[in-house]
């Protein structure tokens, strides 16, 4: 793993601890995701943590999706588009699971985009 994946990781990994902890507010709009996304992972069939761009987010499913922790490639659909995440109605899809995202909470921006040079 690269710096910059292992940084990223990490500091993803630290907001979903501190959104959990602090119980972030739930995303109350539909957000488009853009090319530069990804998701991490935290040993959670459950849960994980979603960039899009400098925004961070918590994404919590209902019940476990069991594939996720092996998946190669996620998808993420609402309201019939794909790349969109909104309060209500969002999908996980892996090839072997179609998951219902339960809550979608906003944990914050990169540390970049917060103090830009």
């Amino acid at each position: 793993m690269d710096t910059k994946r292992f940084l990223a990781a990490a500091f993803l990994a630290g907001i979903a601890f501190a959104a959990t902890a602090n119980e972030a507010p739930a995303l109350t709009t539909c957000i488009d995701l853009g090319p530069d996304r990804d998701i991490t992972r935290h040993g959670s069939t459950s849960s994980f943590s979603l960039r899009d761009g400098d925004s961070y987010y918590h994404v919590e499913l209902r019940g476990a999706c069991h594939s996720l922790a092996s998946a190669r490639s996620v998808s993420i659909r609402s309201q019939g588009v794909d790349n969109r995440v909104c309060p209500k109605g969002t999908r996980v899809q892996t090839r072997y699971d179609i998951c219902q995202v339960k809550r979608i909470e906003a944990i914050g921006v990169s540390p970049a985009a917060a103090h830009p040079h």
